[in-house]
């Protein structure tokens, strides 16, 4: 069995997904029908859907917008996008989200496009018997991360919010564990104390 260690802050659980965001920028819409459009990029992922079943069920509409869809490649295709009000609203990714805030974009973080399976959650997992009730006891410890930038970066968040160095925990990368049964699995082993889903 596993236990799911949480971060403290609300807004850092959200990060947690591995990972598509949705981000709002500037009010000016358009008028068309006396509706305010709001262009929105998108990546041609599964997490776009939602979005194509919105607008074909008329349920942006209903809110009081128009959603027009523009493809764009490349996070930074979407916030130069945003940037220069071409479009409102984009999804991107979790280190583009650092990157915007690293150079004080004015992003605003509207949803989390991330998903996880029935009955799991997101974030640091450990061992039932093991002695990790919080982000301090990081300390130490060995945490499997896969080897996408994501999964490095939610670590190192939850270090840092642990005031825990990274030089102080020992981080194994190249995991790869996308099915929440890798995760149980690598964790019997005892060779890690902690993997990231």
């Amino acid at each position: 069995m596993k236990r799911f260690i949480g971060f403290r802050k609300p807004a850092a659980c959200a990060l947690l997904a591995g990972f598509a965001l949705m981000l709002l920028a500037g009010a000016a819409c358009t008028r068309n029908k006396e509706l305010p459009v709001v262009r929105l990029a998108y990546t041609r992922s599964i997490d776009d859907l939602p979005f194509f079943v919105g607008m074909e069920e008329k349920l942006f509409e209903r809110e009081g917008v128009r959603v027009e869809m523009t493809r764009l490649t490349g996070n930074t295709s979407a916030l130069a996008g945003v940037m220069r009000n071409d479009i409102q609203a984009a999804v991107i990714g979790l280190p583009q989200v650092y990157s915007a805030a690293g150079q004080s974009i004015p992003i605003k973080v509207v949803a989390w496009l991330g998903r996880t399976h029935p009955g799991t959650h997101c974030g640091l997992h450990v061992r039932k018997d093991a002695p990790i009730y919080d982000l301090e006891d990081l300390r130490g410890k060995r945490i499997a991360v896969s080897g996408d930038v994501s999964s490095r970066m939610v670590v190192y968040q939850a270090l840092e919010q642990g005031g825990v160095a990274a030089e102080d925990a020992q981080i194994i990368l190249g995991l790869e564990m996308s099915e929440p049964m890798q995760h149980e699995a690598v964790l019997k082993t005892g060779k890690v104390d902690v993997v990231i889903a």
